[in-house]
């Protein structure tokens, strides 16, 4: 399954227990004694007068700027309520201008029921959304207990290649991708399987509701452009099959907070054209941050960049076996503060640790014969 079965949770209030409530409400004129009031299991909403009007009252349960929506997306909005009376239920997801409406027939059981909403195919765009709840032919009272808004997005989308059975993440056509996203590594289509192998140019471009990404160890390129503009992307997890990351990736991703791997070996010999730590800062190996960076001894090079902005990393230790760096391996780890290089790198190149300002000790072996430009440029 590509995406989290309920998604990312946009909005969610337990009334119960609350001693005040300040959503809006409006009643139809004739509807002298509806009211709405607190309840020891959550909101109450009365409705005096049948005034054969479904959408009034309507009730606020969900105030102006909660979330936003996006045309595509889907969305699952579940309430738990108790109903006096069999009835129509309304709800309104949306703002006061873009919005969609769904309904559903209750059949009141006298006891509270958890009443789901799915938007499959979001029409439109709302942004600073809210949700009202609309009760106008439920003669009585009916208690509002909780209300949870879950933003799933749309299915992941692929270009099949049947030579070789491969298959490449692309956008969707019809909305952006939203929440947790999780990649398969093998999908069906036309009851053929698939490797899923490539995340393409601009697969998830802008997908500003995107808050994390999972990516399977079939994949061997993130393209250009990615994941640029992913706003809310908190954190990605890059597999050891990934070889090559391109230009532009992760631009934007502002939000991003952690970099997950598995395999150190691995992840130095990634060519970068853009590296997510540029936004992350952080990197972490099966779990754990690292901060005291030791290269493995089966490691002989480190590419452009590999470690660039990481500033977490307080120290490094460079073993024997590593012959070669790329350009600007560790500029501006600034957490950095020693680093150790044993006898067999050969030179220091262009930009490996300017903007390192926090770097106080430096080990040198016999073994280096050239120190690039700009190598130590702002170790102040």
């Amino acid at each position: 399954m590509p995406m989290l079965a309920m998604g990312q949770i946009l909005y969610e209030n337990d009334f119960t227990g609350i001693t005040e409530f300040y959503g809006w409400t409006q009643f139809d004129d004739s509807q002298t004694d509806g009211k709405v009031e607190v309840d020891p299991d959550g909101v109450a909403i009365t409705v005096g007068i049948q005034t054969g009007q479904l959408w009034q009252p309507q009730t606020m349960v969900v105030p102006d700027g909660s979330f936003d929506l996006v045309a595509g997306g889907k969305y699952k909005v579940v309430i738990t309520a108790k109903f006096p009376s069999n009835g129509t239920l309304q709800i309104r997801l949306g703002n006061w201008v873009n919005f969609n409406d769904a309904q559903l027939s209750i059949t009141a059981t006298g006891d509270y029921q958890e009443i789901v909403f799915n938007f499959d195919n979001y029409s439109v765009d709302a942004e600073s959304s809210h949700l009202l709840f609309q009760c106008g032919d439920f003669k009585g009272t009916t208690i509002i207990k909780k209300v949870v808004v879950y933003g799933i997005g749309p299915d992941l989308c692929y270009n099949y290649i049947q030579k070789g059975k491969i298959a490449e993440v692309i956008q969707n056509p019809i909305g952006k991708y939203t929440g947790a996203v999780e990649i398969p590594a093998k999908v069906t289509h036309e009851g053929v399987e698939y490797t899923v192998n490539k995340i393409n140019d601009r697969a998830f471009y802008d997908c500003s509701h995107l808050t994390s990404v999972e990516i399977p160890t079939s994949v061997t390129s993130i393209g250009e452009n990615a994941f640029a503009g992913c706003c809310s992307l908190t954190s990605v997890t890059i597999p050891n099959s990934v070889t090559s990351i391109g230009n532009s990736a992760f631009s934007g991703c502002y939000s991003l907070s952690s970099v997950n791997i598995s395999d150190l070996e691995a992840w130095c010999k990634i060519t970068f054209e853009d590296n997510p730590l540029s936004y992350a800062h952080h990197l972490y190996l099966n779990g754990e941050e690292i901060k005291d960076l030791v290269i493995p001894n089966t490691v002989t090079s480190i590419s452009n960049t590999a470690f660039r902005d990481c500033t977490g990393l307080t120290s490094v230790y460079i073993p024997n076996s590593i012959t070669s760096f790329g350009n600007y391996v560790f500029q501006n780890c600034t957490g950095l503060t020693s680093v150790t290089i044993e006898n067999g790198l050969a030179s220091i190149v262009l930009g490996t640790f300017s903007g390192c300002t926090g770097l106080t000790t430096m080990t040198i072996p016999n073994s280096v014969t050239s120190i690039g430009n700009c190598a130590f440029q702002g170790c102040i």
